[in-house]
């Protein structure tokens, strides 16, 4: 009865692994990181057949970009580097000394995918298999020849001392049919062909090899997933907010965490936007200061992000945006503005466009400091015109607001953002919030944007700067200086302005008859 379980067993065994060996529980796994947060490596040094892991090792070094899978490949101990000089790309150089990848997308064994071979002299192999039975019983090759089309590139470097060769490979994403390659599973194989001489047999060495001594056995492929970048944003997760015209209300983006550690127990400051036909009004409040500290030498579009700042970075469109405004201010009203282009929406590539003119556009910025409060408070208007936007209703928008701090002047820089993101950057455009510019008929608070400066002026306790000031302050219909945090009602506001009263939000014009009619009734 024993030997009849264990042949059972055994019979078992072998049905799971089939005839190559592979079985889905034991297929290696790789996370492959994006090219900004480094690679990963995958190892080959078993042999084909026999699956000993004798053979003269190898390594894949993998990362991707929002376009391309990057690869480099080792090979190790090589003593022979047996090419065929004659051979061109697509001849059949897997005859003799070559490094390939074997590539597809989805979770399933592949019967389409792409093969990739590259020889020390550089010689590449390039071509899509169809492998209908997934172990090569059948199949059809379609070569790849203009290589620079889409592209494909390879850089070898052939180190005879150290007995290595080296090639660097690019393959686009577009080949695969990947358009946004965050989160995506793939099958991959990696093999290596060596010759000790050239009187010697070639031997086969895989990352993950099969007892077929095949390389095409593709229920062997390993399960390969690319992480999500290490800034930690991920898009279905990042917050919207609608910001209504000014004549209804404001809406509100509270900077409370921290870059880096994400910690909610930053210093809070608070981002309130509404908007104009012509314009984007913001009033940044930065609370629990102590230290105001800056540079007083510093003017418009110095390093005034070394010390103590607001931010608004903002893009047109729904897309993580490669080309944003960046504008900081500081307590001493000085501004830091300019068109940043950001490629790679990580500051890996950058350049930027300064805006000095500020008269022109016009942008403008009037700051308060309020010592005895431990506040400063900067509104600041940008022309839509900067945006290229002349109708502003249900606009659509990338934009993220951060603040800088320090404890004292003894202390180190510290850093908030609405949206935090892991790597301590203000550019990872991928974690900018979706912004809409809502429609007008909704208030969400009694706000006007004024246009005169006469009410520019500071209690005890405060300072006030101003830089062209023809829009420095809010002012209300009355006349008086209006405090985008004061609720008419009495109520507090949520972080949209509306009232979290039982009143909540009211059309003007469903407010103004009941104010009718409850003048009616007083009077009957």
């Amino acid at each position: 009865m024993f030997a009849i379980l264990i042949a059972n067993s055994i019979i078992a065994t072998t049905a799971a692994e089939g005839n190559n060996g592979c079985s889905p529980d034991t297929l290696p796994t790789l996370e492959v990181p994006h090219c900004n947060d480094g690679s990963t490596q995958a190892l080959i040094n078993k042999r084909l057949g026999t699956l000993a892991s004798d053979f003269p090792t190898a390594t894949v070094d993998l990362c991707y970009t929002d376009t391309s899978l990057e690869m480099i490949f080792t090979a190790n101990s090589e003593t022979s580097y047996l090419v065929n000089e004659t051979f061109v790309n697509n001849d059949p150089i897997w005859m003799w000394t070559v490094m390939e990848a074997f590539i597809a997308t989805g979770d399933e064994d592949p019967t389409h995918y792409l093969e990739f071979e590259v020889a020390p002299n550089n010689v590449t192999w390039t071509g899509f298999i169809h492998n209908p039975n997934k172990d090569f019983s059948s199949k059809a090759t379609a070569f790849l020849d203009d290589l620079h089309t889409y592209p494909i590139t390879s850089s070898t470097v052939r180190n005879d001392a150290a007995q290595t060769w080296t090639s660097s490979v690019s393959l686009a994403l577009s080949l695969f049919n990947v358009e946004d390659p965050y989160d995506k599973s793939w099958r991959m194989n990696f093999f290596r062909t060596y010759y000790q001489n050239e009187n010697s047999e070639q031997e086969y060495g895989a990352w993950n090899p099969n007892r077929l001594i095949s390389f095409h056995q593709t229920e062997c492929f390993g399960h390969v997933k690319f992480a999500r970048k290490k800034h930690g944003c991920i898009e279905d997760e990042l917050p919207s907010m609608s910001v209504p015209d000014c004549d209804d209300g404001f809406s509100i983006a509270t900077i409370n965490k921290r870059l880096g550690s994400l910690a909610q127990d930053f210093p809070e400051a608070t981002v309130i936007l509404c908007y104009t036909d012509k314009s984007l009004e913001l009033t940044f409040k930065a609370t629990g200061e102590t230290s105001y500290l800056v540079n007083e030498t510093m003017v418009n579009n110095d390093e005034i992000w070394r010390w103590t700042v607001m931010e608004a970075f903002i893009g047109v469109g729904e897309h993580a945006p490669t080309r944003y405004l960046e504008f900081e201010v500081a307590p001493n009203n000085v501004t830091w503005i300019g068109f940043i282009h950001n490629p790679n929406k990580d500051f890996t590539s950058k350049a930027t466009a300064f805006v000095d003119d500020l008269d022109t556009y016009p942008i403008t910025a009037s700051t308060v400091r309020n010592e005895a409060e431990q506040t400063w408070t900067s509104t600041v208007s940008l022309p839509l015109s900067m945006f290229n936007v002349a109708d502003p209703v249900n606009t659509k928008w990338r934009m993220n607001f951060f603040r800088t701090f320090y404890k004292d002047e003894n202390s180190v820089q510290e850093y908030g953002a609405w949206i935090p993101n892991k790597q301590i950057s203000f550019h990872q455009s991928e974690c900018f919030g979706h912004v809409t510019l809502g429609p007008s008929g909704l208030t969400y608070g009694q706000a006007s944007i004024g246009s005169s400066s006469d009410n520019v002026s500071g209690a005890a306790g405060e300072s006030v700067n101003t830089s062209n000031t023809s829009n420095a302050a809010e002012i209300s219909d009355n006349g008086t200086e209006w405090d985008p945090w004061a609720d008419p009602s009495g109520g507090t506001m949520d972080n949209q302005g509306s009232r979290s009263t039982a009143t909540a939000i009211w059309p003007r014009g469903i407010a103004i008859f009941c104010m009718v009619f409850s003048a009616v009734l007083v009077t009957l």
